[in-house]
């Protein structure tokens, strides 16, 4: 609700928002709304009809920049990337499971347009990914989503295991800029294990909960 003032006097009034999401280039064109409200004449008390219209809008949508993945692409207002290990990465031996999981909340699109994380291969680890938690809010004027990503590491041999660093592109729709997000690389120096009889019984069990 809202009032504005014209020609001196005081209206009352009402702000609609409609949040587009573009999905492919090209020209689209947002259709006319047809509003139908009633009010009296000054002075009066009994309500008259009316029927406005909006006027239709085109716009031109571009396409995603070349060089860039289709598929890792992301168009928000603001992007905030947090990870957390359930498991310590410093001290593991062969047969250990870290779980990892990477959050990502960004404002100004819907969650089902972040894109999934691309886990890295790693020799002598296995990866098994759960399924991804998003959700999406929306408030008066705009919406805001999320993605939750985990994934448990088991490893399957002794010595030093490098897990790559991760990085998060987006197009910054508000400030017409490119940003990045990045997680940086970690270390981990896997000491052997005596018993490896385990190791076939721990892939079942992730395998079942992915």
């Amino acid at each position: 609700s809202n009032s504005r003032d014209f020609n001196g006097k005081r209206y009352a009034g009402v702000d609609f928002y409609y949040n587009l999401f573009p999905t492919k280039d090209g020209v689209i064109t947002v259709s006319e709304i047809e509003i139908h409200a009633e009010s009296p004449k000054e002075g009066g008390y009994k309500g008259i009809k009316h029927n406005i219209k909006t006027k239709p809008k085109t716009i031109s949508v571009k396409g995603v920049p070349l060089g860039y993945d289709p598929n890792n692409w992301l168009v928000a207002t603001s992007l905030n990337v947090t990870q957390k290990w359930l498991n310590s990465p410093k001290q593991v031996k062969v047969g250990d499971v870290i779980q990892r999981t990477i959050s990502r909340s960004a404002g100004g699109t819907l969650a089902e347009f972040i894109p999934k994380t691309v886990w890295d291969s790693i020799s002598g680890v296995s990866i098994y990914s759960k399924r991804p938690i998003i959700n999406t809010k929306k408030s008066k004027t705009g919406v805001s989503s999320s993605r939750v990503e985990t994934v448990s590491y088991l490893f399957e041999k002794e010595g030093e295991i490098t897990i790559p660093a991760i990085e998060y592109l987006y197009w910054n729709s508000r400030n017409k800029k490119f940003f990045r997000k990045q997680i940086d690389s970690i270390t981990i120096n896997v000491k052997p294990n005596a018993d490896l009889a385990m190791l076939a019984t721990i892939k079942k069990s992730l395998q079942k909960k992915t």
